[in-house]
């Protein structure tokens, strides 16, 4: 629960400036980092991390081993460095900053795993918003349309004005919140 805690505020502040200024300031997310190790490195050295920990002390204070935490740091930061060269128009910087903050605080396991589900809620928050703003009529329709050129060997292409208007907005640092939560709190699976 600690370590939940302290994931927890370092997001809400990542969430905050990544809203408000569309910025994950390096602070934020070294900051997270450094304070990840550090906590796993203390948890390691005093036996209350998940691994020798009985598993109401573990539950508690909710820290990965020291080498968990860097281990996880090393997997969530490099698969979001990849999306990061595959996707630069769409993924920033401070959104593998912040992917491999979270592997630190979760280990490699539940790190990875709440990467996928940020990646997830991320997509379904951008359609909503999409369809906000769009519609619902005009999106089926352009939907349509280009499953019909597809269907008869057209490539369909957008028009300048379409491709504005389904350009969505991709929040990161509020779905990587909501991630954490479905992980931690085992809200999905199990």
């Amino acid at each position: 629960m600690v370590g939940t805690a302290l994931l927890g505020l370092f997001l809400l502040i990542a969430t905050y400036t990544d809203m408000r200024w569309r910025i994950i300031h390096n602070s934020t997310a070294y900051s997270g980092t450094a304070a990840a190790w550090i906590a796993s490195g203390w948890a390691s050295w005093v036996g209350v991390d998940s691994a020798p920990a009985p598993p109401r002390v573990a539950a508690w204070y909710g820290l990965v081993s020291l080498p968990d935490s860097l281990l996880g740091t090393l997997a969530c930061g490099a698969l979001m460095l990849v999306a990061y060269v595959c996707f630069a128009s769409e993924v920033g910087g401070g959104d593998v900053k912040l992917l491999a903050m979270i592997g630190g605080f979760l280990g490699p396991y539940d790190g990875l795993e709440a990467m996928l589900w940020t990646m997830v809620i991320a997509g379904v928050l951008a359609v909503l918003v999409l369809v906000w703003r769009v519609g619902t009529f005009r999106l089926a329709s352009l939907l349509g349309r280009h499953l019909m050129a597809a269907a008869q060997g057209i490539r369909p292409a957008l028009s300048d004005e379409e491709r504005s208007v389904l350009r969505s907005e991709l929040f990161l640092s509020p779905s990587a919140l909501l991630a954490v939560v479905v992980v931690r709190f085992g809200w999905v699976g199990g």
